[in-house]
């Protein structure tokens, strides 16, 4: 008999990392394994010659084929089968594929059961497998999911698996919020196994909203972990693609309580929340009727005015409300009604009443309630008003005085007094002569003889002025009960007052310009009042009402000095004060908004004589002639201070004048028309004895005295 060799087909050994007497032995055990396994195979390639699965079926009736029988279908149909079978094993040995050889030697021994070679292989197969040691490397995006590798182990991504059999695997791959995923892996070689890296799909659901009626608001918000806003909108809706997790629908219908509900979406689920806002209605009446009605659905929330009584309220909100019904000043009646569903609920309210009749002393007093007047309109004490039966707090008030309280109970179909004892005093002012004013912390309170018949308790100061008569002032403490009389008498004193313009005895108006602290006469001296104080009249033009012309500067000092003494002996005079010209400053200050457009000058055409005095619009302060009509003398010497002013204010100047004796006028005359010499800055300069000049004045001021 011929002997037939059976090769059992295995992948070469791989040639693993030095490991000492461990992997020696396991060498060893593989040798003895293969020698073991090629014994068998030539035992049993005598009998059935199976490995020759190329080679074309002989129809026999025996395992070595030397009958002469037909083959069954069973055999012609394995051939194929286990052909294949054996080209993969083939190609899982090329490829060094333990785990993939031990699937097709398996399959080898299920498609021929008794298979020699299969039986032989399989065990060193699983020898080999058992030892045998991988590894492998699980990334996710996101990272941190929970990677499980059968029952070898977990762990969170990115996850590192050491030491894992070879063999197949189902990996689970699972994150909150996101799709757990499930697939097999190979472990089949001793390498660290890079996976590609697994996106994770996020896992979602949807959220069905409705309510009756529709049109509702809603707003979702995501409370898993801090709250965020996902949607607002009106029902009915479907939110879809929602992440998994905790959701809070709020729905709100005007007028009714605003609707909560906490919902889970899960993946691939349909959430829903519904709400139905049930209606019911109330009938309301009072007595008296025309009672406001307020009513909130929320407690925290203030009541809102939804009508007068009688009131049909429909389309409430079913659950329990707060009503209020409110009657002018009186106490209001509150309850909490329920609003049932499909029904209207008849409500009668009253209010038990009884009158106050309000008084006070003195009379003419406001009398309040919770800060709300009572009485009809503008009503004073005394006064009668109906309220409800309870206990109150009236608040009387005068004008003036301190407020006073009154605690008190009022009876139902009784008449209670209120009475409101007001503290106060009376005043009575009187002057000699009469008709002087009387002022209190700058109030003027009218003329003596003044009689305040209501006065607060406390001190007092008046002050009493009369014209051409010195001010005095009155003082006195008034307490309650009590009456006070005040008398003063007003000394006379034809001097005016300090702040407000007078005509003097000559008729001239001084106006008071406060920045001086002085008046200044309205005018330049005319030839009237000149030849009231002096014996001559040195005027080239006459007229009464023309400026004095002619004049020098000592004869206006002069004029001054009489108008001074004149003033002071009349008693006209200010005390204090006195009549002269003005300094350069301070004609530089009252020269004002003066226009030389309303000066008299010769600018646009020749004139023939100086103009009456006011014959032109006054400045700011009303003076009159301030630039034009004649040169008004100053006080001051033409010097280098002057030229250095001037000359500052871009005015023309004549330095050579400075230091020669000359005195400073201002403001240009009649029968100029050089423009340098009309401009408000510019200063002629004449020695103080010069007159017979028909362009020269005067002004007067009237100033303290140094």
């Amino acid at each position: 008999m011929k002997r037939e060799t059976t090769t059992i087909q295995l992948p070469p050994p791989r040639r693993p990392a030095p490991s000492g007497i461990r992997a020696g032995m396991a060498m060893l055990w593989i040798v003895v394994a293969l020698v073991a396994g090629l014994a068998g195979g030539l035992t049993l390639a005598k009998r059935g010659g199976f490995l020759q699965a190329d080679a074309p079926e002989k129809s026999t009736t025996d395992p070595i084929g030397n009958g002469e029988a037909t083959p069954t279908p069973e055999a012609a149909t394995a051939a194929p089968g286990k052909a294949e079978i054996l080209a993969r094993i083939d190609e899982a040995v090329r490829k060094g594929d333990w785990v993939s050889l031990r699937e097709q030697y398996t399959a080898l021994e299920q498609a021929d059961p008794g298979n020699a070679v299969a039986g032989a292989a399989l065990p060193l197969i699983d020898l080999h497998l058992v030892r045998a040691r991988g590894g492998l490397v699980v990334n996710t995006e996101p990272a941190g999911a929970l990677v499980k590798l059968g029952s070898h182990g977990e762990g969170t991504s990115p996850a590192q698996f050491s030491d894992v059999p070879f063999g197949v695997y189902t990996m689970e791959v699972s994150l909150p919020g996101f799709e757990t995923q499930v697939s097999e892996v190979t472990v089949e070689d001793s390498t660290v196994r890079q996976l590609g890296t697994m996106t994770l799909v996020r896992s979602s659901g949807s959220l069905k909203l409705s309510s009756e009626p529709e049109g509702v608001e809603f707003k979702v918000l995501k409370t898993d972990k801090l709250e965020e806003l996902v949607q607002i909108g009106k029902t009915p809706a479907t939110l879809d693609k929602l992440d998994e997790g905790e959701y809070q629908v709020f729905l709100a219908l005007d007028g009714w309580p605003e609707y909560s509900e906490k919902v889970t979406v899960e993946h691939n689920r349909k959430a829903s929340v519904s709400h139905v806002f049930s209606r019911g209605g109330l009938n309301i009446t009072s007595d008296p009727s025309d009672a406001e009605v307020w009513l909130t659905t929320d407690p925290n929330l203030p009541a809102r005015q939804v009508g007068n009584t009688p009131l049909n309220l429909k389309d409430l909100p079913v659950g329990r409300h707060r009503l209020e019904l409110r009657y002018k000043t009186w106490n209001p009646i509150e309850r909490i009604v329920e609003v049932r569903e499909d029904e209207t609920r008849e409500m009668n309210f009253s209010w038990q009443v009884g009158a106050v009749m309000f008084q006070s002393d003195p009379p003419g007093a406001e009398v309040y309630l919770n800060d709300r007047r009572l009485g009809n309109g503008d009503e004073r004490t005394p006064f009668s008003v109906e309220l409800p039966e309870g206990e109150y707090s009236f608040i009387g008030r005068y004008e003036n005085l301190e407020q006073v309280v009154v605690d008190t109970r009022v009876a139902s179909d009784e008449t209670t007094p209120v009475k409101f004892p007001f503290e106060y005093g009376s005043v009575t002012i009187e002057s000699d002569p009469p008709g002087a004013a009387v002022v209190m912390k700058g109030i003027p309170l009218g003329r003596t003889p003044l009689r305040r018949d209501v006065v607060r308790p406390g001190s007092y100061t008046y002050q009493l002025s009369m014209p051409r008569h010195r001010p005095t002032t009155v003082a006195g403490d008034v307490m309650p009960g009590q009456s006070v009389n005040f008398n003063a008498r007003l000394v006379y004193d034809p001097a005016p007052a300090a702040s407000s313009d007078f005509l003097n005895g000559l008729g001239m108006k001084m106006v008071w310009v406060p920045n001086l602290k002085g008046w200044v006469g309205a005018h330049e001296v005319n030839q009237k009042a000149y030849a009231a104080l002096m014996p001559k009249n040195p005027s080239v033009y006459p007229g009464d009402n023309l400026p004095v012309q002619g004049v020098s500067w000592y004869e206006a000092k002069n004029y001054c000095d009489q108008l001074t003494n004149a003033e002071r002996a009349s008693g006209r005079l200010p005390r204090g004060y006195r009549y002269a010209l003005p300094s350069d400053e301070a004609w530089s200050y009252f020269v004002g908004n003066a226009s030389l457009a309303d000066a008299v000058t010769s600018r646009e055409a020749n004139l023939p004589a100086p103009a009456p005095v006011g014959s032109r619009k006054a400045n700011e302060f009303g003076l009159f002639d301030v630039r034009g009509n004649v040169w008004e003398w100053c006080e001051d010497w033409y010097s280098l201070s002057i030229v250095d002013k001037a000359r500052g204010r871009g005015a023309s100047v004549n330095q050579s004048w400075a230091g020669t004796e000359r005195k400073v006028l201002r403001g240009g005359s009649w029968n100029r028309s050089s423009a340098s010499d009309l401009e408000v800055d510019y200063r002629l300069a004449v020695r103080p004895s010069e007159s017979e000049r028909d362009y020269i004045g005067f002004r007067v001021v009237l100033m303290p005295e140094e």
